[in-house]
């Protein structure tokens, strides 16, 4: 069988689907599945003996293991589970353009599939921005990316505490002065260069604001994830955009005196 095939055939079966995601999220004994898999006994034994049969696992000494080729279906298939949960959402991709992000970065999207929309409602219409400086200002570690002038955003990412690192990529439309965020400040670090969105990345959250489909900043609602798949793309766009960034010249100029 070809690989889409494969894909296709072990997508067809819940049953084959949770199987193999067992297996591959560290391998499995028989009795692990039957507690782990929702089915009947008979329905575990077939999906096992179809995915073996199939090449994509393999029974060892004490348990069944993923084969190369299981490891990218079943990459395949949470890719596309994630993209389903996505596409399921509340109207939040539809409302926001995600084509200002770079192509590799738009393409793992999937990544931030179980991400929660803050938003601030009527009745509570700073809701998102006190959300977002909560968690900032708790974090140890910060590297964000700012696109606007954000006088809140700035004090929560420099007025942390002691030992706190940040790592800030201005967009460069804002100057240093104008952003409120300054590498002559202990443990701040700041580069100008393409911010096309607002991104926070801490130890365990990512919070994403991107624009309106009209192109304007939406101070009103963000995405928060906390997963690895979203943290591991939030970390990647930062590390980016940071290595194309360069030193404001304000920046230089303080650091020379």
């Amino acid at each position: 069988m070809v690989s889409d095939t494969i894909h296709e055939f072990v997508a067809r079966s819940a049953v084959r689907r949770a199987v193999l995601h067992a297996v591959a999220d560290g391998g499995a004994t028989t009795d692990d599945l039957l507690a782990a898999v929702e089915g009947s006994r008979s329905a575990v034994y077939k999906a096992v003996d179809a995915l073996s049969e199939a090449g994509l696992v393999v029974h060892g000494d004490d348990d069944l293991a993923t084969t190369g080729l299981g490891d990218v279906v079943a990459g395949r298939l949470a890719d596309r589970e994630r993209v389903a949960r996505l596409l399921d959402g509340d109207g939040y991709w539809e409302s926001h353009d995600a084509s200002v992000l770079p192509t590799p970065f738009r393409r793992r999207l999937p990544a931030l599939a179980d991400a929660e929309v803050v938003e601030s409602p009527d009745t509570y219409p700073t809701r998102a921005r006190a959300r977002a400086k909560s968690l900032l200002s708790s974090a140890e570690r910060v590297d964000a990316f700012l696109t606007v002038r954000d006088p809140e955003r700035a004090d929560a990412l420099t007025g942390r505490a002691s030992g706190a690192r940040t790592r800030v990529v201005l967009d460069e439309s804002l100057s240093p002065a104008d952003s409120g965020v300054s590498a002559s400040e202990d443990g701040v670090s700041v580069r100008a260069g393409d911010a096309p969105c607002a991104l926070c990345v801490t130890d365990d959250a990512l919070l994403v604001q991107l624009p309106h489909l009209d192109g304007t900043f939406d101070d009103q609602s963000f995405l928060l994830a906390r997963t690895d798949p979203a943290l591991a793309w939030g970390r990647d766009y930062f590390e980016f955009g940071w290595q194309s960034a360069t030193v404001p010249p304000e920046e230089t100029a303080v650091s020379s005196r």
